[in-house]
């Protein structure tokens, strides 16, 4: 079974530069850009206790928060009049509602099956709130007011006056939605979940994104240069405004003091493990990978330790190392140089490991830069070439494994993804058993995406009220929404992927800003 990284999703001219990937150059260096930010539109989830004009909503009362049921009109019904409680989450058009703002103060609900109104539907508290056609009176009216804690409100209707509340106040599918005069405990209160978000899902520079995923919970990573972060979630939709922890930072004067690099996180063992690229910040052309060690349950609480660095016998310049684990065997994979000589040519390399912070025997190439694909610098022109931030991929176990990988100069609008095969029956320490290297993302002028590249992966997944399992595979990865600014913000963006016949992802196209994506399906 392969673990973490290597997702088995069933839950899977030339011109050289002076310097290599000059990761470092983060968010700061771009916020500067006067055209980039003209450019760009704000679409990353919104801080809580904003709601958005026109977004379609999951209503739950706060005691059905924890995965519990939704507001809906009783039987998805389209009827005239028909009452509204709450209900299992499914989800169906009947569980969804699109918030409209009517005027500065009021909104309306309007269900998605039906395309009727939530309504109060008398003066008497303690009736059943029904829906009904659209006919613009104070009946159908809502003030919502945020709680101060999370995405909750509370809704009192134009017309009575009166507080939408759950009644009886339970998680139980079936207890109905009520106006009442007079409110006990929190029966008023509810969140709202978007259902909908745009790309990307943080509006600052998020470089090399990684997730990692436990106990219901996503880990996501990036390059900070200076510091290791971990922000947890447990919706990615709402990334943005999720936490941040730093768990480390570099000690000064030591070979791994600066440039901290697309740092990824595993749980193996029983014990979590970051891998990081750094460098000594006296030192060019430095950076190593290495190895920090965590056996608290969640990686963002306990002690991070620092293992040291992780090398082969050739000890040379290392960066993007991951784990990729074939039955009870972790192998490290990375993008390095072949030898000080070649500088700035990046390959990929495999070794196996004998612990998590440890790799024994000699590297193996895997994959070296020889399409023009993988060789543009942001210039446009051809340079020596690029394969860099690999990552492990498998649809299940009975499906070939990828590395997926990204190719090209990271400043370069045609940086981009692609992948490497292990044919079937291959040894993963053997070069040309990697096979079918080919392109998988690419830039999208038409959608204004530019260099995307440096993924990560991660599933989504519910049982619905039926028994039946839903999973969902998602990829995340960085890109720019100006084109020829090598030194723009690397936003994180995230789309699903689906499968091929072959058992290989097709990752799409990339999405425009302005495409409005259907959350994560366990959200």
């Amino acid at each position: 079974m392969m673990r973490n990284k290597m997702f088995t999703l069933t839950l899977a001219g030339a011109t050289l530069l002076s310097v290599a990937c000059l990761k470092e150059r983060l968010s700061t260096d771009a916020e500067a850009m006067s055209a980039e930010q003209t450019a760009y539109k704000i679409n990353a989830a919104p801080p809580f206790g904003t709601l958005v004009d026109s977004a379609v909503y999951r209503i739950r009362g706060l005691a059905s928060i924890a995965g519990g049921p939704a507001m809906e009109v009783t039987g998805n019904s389209t009827a005239e009049n028909q009452q509204i409680q709450q209900w299992s989450w499914f989800p169906n058009n009947g569980q969804k509602w699109r918030l409209i703002k009517t005027d500065a103060t009021y909104y309306k609900l309007v269900n998605l099956t039906s395309g009727k109104c939530l309504k109060s539907p008398s003066s008497t508290s303690g009736d059943i709130l029904q829906q009904g056609t659209d006919n613009g009176t104070d009946s159908q009216r809502w003030a919502i007011a945020y709680t101060g804690t999370g995405n909750n409100f509370t809704l009192t209707n134009k017309a009575t006056g009166m507080k939408m509340v759950i009644d009886p106040d339970s998680s139980t599918p079936g207890s109905k939605i009520r106006q009442k005069s007079t409110v006990s405990g929190t029966q008023d209160r509810f969140e709202f979940h978007n259902l909908e978000f745009n790309n990307p899902v943080n509006n600052n520079g998020r470089p090399d994104p990684f997730v990692a995923q436990k106990d219901g919970f996503y880990y996501f990573l990036s390059t900070k240069g200076n510091r290791i972060s971990i922000t947890k979630t447990a919706d990615m939709s709402l990334l943005a405004i999720a936490p941040e922890t730093t768990v480390w930072t570099p000690p000064s004067g030591t070979d791994h003091s600066g440039s901290i690099w697309a740092p990824e996180l595993f749980f193996l063992s029983g014990k979590w493990y970051i891998y990081f690229a750094a460098a000594d910040p006296n030192v060019a052309d430095s950076h190593h990978m290495f190895v920090l060690e965590n056996s608290s349950s969640d990686p963002t609480t306990g002690t991070w330790t620092f293992k040291g660095r992780i090398f082969d016998t050739t000890d040379q310049w290392a960066i993007d190392g991951t784990v990729l684990t074939i039955g009870s065997t972790n192998y490290f994979v990375w993008s390095g140089w072949e030898n000080s000589s070649t500088k700035y040519k990046q390959y990929l390399y495999i070794a196996q490991m004998s612990n998590p912070w440890t790799i024994t025997g000699s590297r193996v190439l895997i994959s070296s830069p020889t399409n023009n694909w993988e060789r543009y610098e942001p210039s446009g022109n051809l340079g020596a070439g690029v394969n860099e931030g690999p990552i492990a991929l498998q649809k299940d176990a009975s499906s070939p494994v990828f590395i997926i990988y990204s190719g090209s100069r990271y400043s370069s609008d045609n940086y981009c993804l692609a992948q490497i095969q292990l044919k079937s029956g291959g040894n993963p320490l053997i070069g040309s058993d990697w096979i079918n290297k080919k392109q998988v993302f690419v830039r999208n002028d038409a959608n204004g995406v530019y260099g995307p590249g440096h993924n990560g992966f991660f599933t989504s997944s519910y049982t619905d009220p039926d028994g039946v399992a839903k999973t969902e595979n998602w990829f995340i990865y960085h890109a720019r929404n100006v084109a020829n600014t090598s030194n723009g913000e690397r936003r994180p963006r995230m789309q699903k992927l689906t499968w091929n016949a072959d058992g290989s992802a097709n990752f799409g196209t990339a999405v425009a800003n302005s495409t409005k994506l259907a959350v994560p399906i366990g959200e």
